[in-house]
């Protein structure tokens, strides 16, 4: 459609400026959604592990639905549960950083522990 070649000709540095924001905010959401997924899946391993579920193999406990990255989980898992342990806490120590405090209770916390 010509609209759009319009709109570029007459706005192109706007338009290249919203097209690099856009990036940023997929990328940087990405980020965040794949760390929290990743986080999430590697604690639920060490507690699988744990409690003799196996691990990252046993896709399905109880009816849960696992996200798919045991492939993944499973490189993780190789190197032991302290390393397993250490990316869980890094990733969620990353989702943390990220996230704001909502409830008056999440704000206690965040002045309680700073860096968790």
């Amino acid at each position: 459609d010509g609209d759009e070649d319009i709109f570029y000709q007459r706005y192109a540095k706007l338009y290249s400026t919203m097209v690099e924001l856009a990036r940023q905010v997929v990328l940087s959401t990405s980020c965040f959604l794949g760390a929290s997924a990743m986080a999430r899946e590697l604690f639920q391993n060490l507690t699988d592990m744990e409690k003799g579920n196996g691990g990252s193999a046993s896709a399905n406990i109880v009816g849960e639905t696992r996200l798919g990255l045991s492939p993944v989980i499973d490189v993780f898992a190789a190197s032991g549960r302290s390393n397993t342990r250490h990316e869980a806490i890094q990733f969620s120590h990353f989702v943390s950083g990220c996230s704001t405090p909502v409830s008056t209770s999440e704000e206690e916390r965040k002045l309680k522990y700073p860096d968790a």
